[in-house]
C-alpha cells in the first residue's frame, strides 16, 4: 500500500480517485490497509487544494486556471477526503464538538454549494458525465440532499434523461453511458434516514448514519441510503425517508414554524428517531419540551420489553431504555435518552452490535418490512389537478375516544381520490353526532383506538342521521380491539332492529360501483398475527336492507 500511495502521488487526479475508490473497496472487505496509507492520501488532497476550496488538474497548475477549481476535480477531491475522514477521524467524535468536518472539506462543500450545476461542469468544458458521477459520490459520502439549495440528484436525473440518446446510450460512448448509469442507479437507492440539520449542535457524530446504512445494506443485501434535510425546505421535501433522525449534543432550538413541520411530517406518515448524543442531559430535556408541544395529547412513555423495535428481527435487551410516543395506532416518535450514535460513529460493529441491530430493528418496524420505494418517490401524494366528475362531502365525526389518531389520513384520501378518479371528496369539520345532518353531509366517518361510550342523546343521534338515508363508515384505526368492541356494543344498542354481519365478496360495493375490488391488502404484522387472508373483511349493519353502517375492525384510516 506505501509504495501505491507514493505512485498516487505522482499520478493525476483522476486516476488518483479511481485508484484510492480501489483500496477502500479492500478495506471495506477485510482487506488490512496501513493507516500510514490513508495519511498519504489525506495530505495529498489537501496539499492540491486551491484558494477557493476547489480542486483542478495537477498538470494545469502553471496554465491559466491555477488557483481556480472546477466540478469533475472537486467532485474527485471531496470523495477522496470523505473516505480518509472515515477511516482516520472517527474517533475524533467521541466528545461530542460542534466543528464536525475537517477544514479542506468544509470549504470544499462550500464550493459545491456555490458553484453547484446539473447541466455542466462547473468551471470547466468537458468531462460532463464524470463530473456527474463525482457529484453522486460526494452528495451520498456526505449525505447532503442539497448543495445550496439544488436537489443534486432530481435535478442530476433529469438532466441526463434529457440526454439519453434513442438506443439508451450516452453520446453512443461506454464511459459516459457507465458514468450516467452510476449516477441513476446508485443515487436512486432508497433512503431509510433524514438526518435533519437544524440550529445547534445536530451533527456530533456526522458518520454515525453512513456507518448504520452501510451495515444494514452489506447485512440484507438491500442497498439503503441516508441524507440530510434542514429545516429550510417544504415538509413535502422530507418525504425521501421514512424516519427522521434528530441528534443532538445541546438543547434544541426549535421555532413554533419548526414545531408545525415536524407535526406535519409525522401527521403525513413520518416517524422522529431521536437519540442525546453524549447522553446529553440538555437535549434530553428539550426534546421532551419539543414532544410535549408537537404531541399534546399523547406521552412519550418507555417501551417494553417485548415491543417490536427490541424483538421484531433482533432480539435485544431492553435496557436501551427507548421511550416512544403513540396515537394508538403506530409510534410517532421514539426517543434514545441513552446515545446510540457513538457506537454507529466508531463502526462497533462486535462490541456495539446490539446498537446496530437496534436500527435495523426500527427500519422493520417502520416500514412494517416492506420495500422501500427509490430516492425521490415521495409517500406523500402530489395533488393533481383535475376536473371532478363528481363531489363527495364527508363529515368526520368526533366522540368521546380518540377520535383522531391520524389528522391527515382524509386529506390523504382526498388528494388519492382526485388523483386517480377525478372525485372531489369535501372534508367536513369535526362534527358530534348530535348534529350530523344527512342532507348537508350524506356521508360521515368514525375512527378511533379506545373503547367509547355513547350518550343516549348520541344514540338517537346516530339512529336518525341513518334512518334519514345517511351512510357512516367506520374502522377500528391499527385494528384496536377495544374501539372494535365498543362499536359492536353501541351501534347494537343504537340501531335495534339493524342486521349485523359480513359483507359479501359480491356486494355491490366491491363488484359494481367504481373499481372491483376482489382482493386486500393488510399490514403484514397483522396479517401474520391475526389472520392470512387478502379478502376485504368488513362488516356491516343493514337498516330495512340498505347497508347504512360500513365497519372495518382491521383498520383504513392508518393504512
Amino acid at each position: 500500500a506505501k509504495e501505491l500511495g507514493l505512485w498516487l502521488l505522482t499520478q493525476l487526479p483522476p486516476d488518483s480517485q479511481i485508484a484510492v475508490l480501489g483500496v477502500w473497496a479492500g478495506a471495506r472487505n477485510r482487506v488490512e490497509v496501513p493507516m500510514g496509507y490513508w495519511r498519504m492520501i489525506e495530505r495529498h488532497g489537501t496539499r492540491d487544494q486551491k484558494r477557493d476550496g476547489g480542486w483542478n488538474y495537477a498538470v494545469e497548475r502553471r496554465n491559466r486556471l491555477k488557483g481556480q477549481g472546477y466540478g469533475s476535480m472537486t467532485t474527485a477531491g471531496l470523495a477522496t477526503l470523505f473516505i480518509c475522514m472515515d477511516n482516520l477521524h472517527g474517533k475524533d467524535f467521541v466528545r461530542c464538538r460542534a466543528n464536525t468536518d475537517t477544514a479542506a472539506i468544509i470549504r470544499g462543500m462550500k464550493w459545491m454549494d456555490a458553484n453547484f450545476s446539473a447541466t455542466s461542469n462547473p468551471k470547466r468544458a468537458g468531462h460532463y458525465y464524470y463530473y456527474l458521477y463525482g457529484v453522486e459520490r460526494v452528495g451520498l459520502a456526505s449525505g447532503y440532499k442539497y448543495f445550496g439549495t439544488k436537489d443534486w440528484y432530481k435535478l442530476g436525473a433529469k438532466a441526463l434523461i434529457a440526454r439519453q440518446s434513442a438506443n439508451g446510450s450516452w453520446q453512443g460512448r461506454l464511459l459516459e453511458t457507465t458514468f450516467a448509469m452510476l449516477f441513476l442507479t446508485r443515487g436512486q437507492h432508497p433512503v431509510l434516514f433524514n438526518k435533519l440539520q437544524y440550529p445547534g449542535m445536530w451533527n456530533s457524530r456526522p458518520r454515525d448514519l453512513a456507518n448504520l446504512t452501510r451495515w444494514i445494506s452489506t447485512s440484507f443485501e438491500r442497498p439503503v441510503n441516508w441524507q440530510i434535510i434542514h429545516l429550510g425546505v417544504p415538509v413535502a421535501e422530507w418525504h425521501d425517508a421514512p424516519i427522521l433522525y434528530i441528534s443532538g449534543a445541546a438543547p434544541p432550538k426549535f421555532t413554533d414554524k419548526d414545531l408545525t413541520k415536524l407535526r406535519d411530517f409525522v401527521a403525513q406518515g413520518g416517524v422522529i428517531l431521536s437519540e442525546a448524543a453524549c447522553n446529553n442531559a440538555p437535549f434530553d430535556k428539550g426534546m421532551r419540551a419539543a414532544y410535549a408541544k408537537i404531541f399534546p395529547r399523547y406521552e412519550l412513555k418507555t417501551l417494553p420489553a417485548d415491543h417490536p423495535v427490541y424483538t421484531l428481527h433482533y432480539r435485544i435487551g431492553a435496557g436501551r431504555g427507548l421511550q416512544g410516543i403513540s396515537n394508538g395506532v403506530r409510534l410517532l416518535a421514539i426517543h434514545s435518552p441513552p446515545e446510540v450514535s457513538l457506537a454507529w460513529q466508531l463502526r462497533k460493529y462486535r462490541s456495539g452490535a446490539d446498537v446496530f441491530q437496534l436500527g435495523a430493528n426500527i427500519y422493520f418496524f417502520v416500514t412494517d418490512k416492506g420495500i422501500l420505494p427509490p430516492r425521490g418517490v415521495s409517500r406523500w401524494p402530489k395533488v393533481n389537478a383535475f376536473t371532478p366528475t363528481e363531489t363527495l362531502k364527508v363529515a368526520r365525526v368526533k366522540h368521546a375516544g380518540n377520535w383522531d389518531p391520524e389528522p391527515f389520513a382524509w386529506k390523504r384520501f382526498a388528494i388519492l381520490m382526485g388523483n386517480r378518479h377525478s372525485v372531489k371528496v369535501e372534508i367536513g369539520p369535526p362534527t358530534e353526532l348530535t348534529k350530523l345532518d344527512p342532507t348537508v353531509w350524506p356521508v360521515a366517518a368514525m375512527t378511533g383506538t379506545t373503547s367509547f361510550e355513547l350518550t343516549a342523546a348520541e344514540r338517537a343521534a346516530l339512529s336518525k342521521f341513518l334512518s334519514d338515508g345517511g351512510t357512516l363508515i367506520v374502522d377500528a384505526a391499527g385494528g384496536g380491539e377495544r374501539f372494535t368492541d365498543a362499536v359492536e356494543k353501541e351501534f347494537k344498542a343504537a340501531l335495534p332492529g339493524a342486521r349485523y354481519g359480513m359483507i359479501p365478496a359480491d356486494h355491490a360495493m366491491f363488484t359494481k360501483v367504481g373499481p372491483k375490488i376482489a382482493k386486500a391488502t393488510y399490514r403484514k404484522a397483522l396479517r401474520l398475527a391475526v389472520f392470512d387472508s387478502k379478502k376485504p373483511r368488513l362488516r356491516g349493519f343493514w337498516l330495512k336492507g340498505r347497508l347504512a353502517v360500513i365497519f372495518s375492525p382491521d383498520d383504513l384510516t392508518a393504512g
